[in-house]
């Protein structure tokens, strides 16, 4: 009498000729999560964390038969996603808060200096650091040198919002009438900051832009392009 006996496998229990499913979706996972590595570069990138995370859940859903093929490369290219695409969100993010920093000290810095009457430095500030003239230069020689530069230089100084900044003196209390905004436009960082004299008779704001560039040497440079008060625009309520 002819028996079959069952052999006992090590893991499986009884050997069973079943073979594991494939889970293309696992190494579709995988591949999106080495790409994510380019998601600091800009917040497009950040498809390919997203990307690897919806094709990790598709490829780690349960199975009732043997672990299939795939999982592994799945769950390590859900682990690249997290890590490269945290570093996609928070650099760009800490990159801001930075800038938003030094262009609120600039500024800051900026206000002081027209209070403090030192126009001819201010008006240094307002141009691109490769146009400004040598520290070791007399800036007020410059611009009373010709008719040209004087003019402009008076232009500058008898402007309405310097008038408003040395009326308030220097060590006036400024304090930030909102959150410094940073953006990027033509190819420049620039930072919105709006500075507010709480203690005036008549509530005074200045609206700055300032523009952010990296010198030869790697250090960041601030220019301010312009700046203006601020004023109330008036909106009609309704339209008949």
């Amino acid at each position: 009498m002819d028996t079959t006996v069952p052999q006992i496998h090590a893991e499986t229990g009884f050997e069973s000729d079943e073979s594991p499913p494939l889970r293309v979706t696992g190494f579709i996972c995988l591949v999106c999560g080495i790409l994510s590595i380019f998601s600091p570069i800009g917040r497009g990138m950040l498809i390919f964390p997203v990307l690897a995370f919806v094709f990790g859940l598709i490829a780690l859903r349960r199975s009732d038969g043997p672990p299939p093929v795939g999982r592994r490369p799945a769950m390590l290219g859900m682990l690249l996603a997290a890590g490269f695409g945290m570093c996609g969100v928070m650099l760009p993010f800490l990159k801001s808060e930075t800038l938003g920093s030094q262009a609120e000290r600039f500024s800051r810095y900026y206000l002081e200096v027209i209070a403090l009457g030192q126009d001819e430095f201010a008006l240094e500030l307002n141009k691109d650091y490769v146009n400004r003239f040598p520290e070791t230069m007399s800036l007020k020689e410059h611009y009373y040198a010709n008719d040209q530069s004087l003019q402009r230089f008076t232009e500058f100084r008898d402007s309405s919002v310097n008038e408003m900044i040395r009326q308030r003196g220097p060590g006036a209390p400024w304090v930030l009438d909102r959150p410094v905004r940073v953006y990027y436009s033509y190819r420049r960082e620039h930072a919105e900051v709006v500075w507010m004299d709480p203690t005036g008779e008549v509530e005074s704001k200045i609206l700055m832009i300032l523009e952010y560039r990296v010198d030869s040497k790697g250090q960041g440079q601030w220019n301010v392009a312009n700046a203006m008060p601020l004023t109330q625009r008036y909106v009609a309520d309704s339209i008949l």
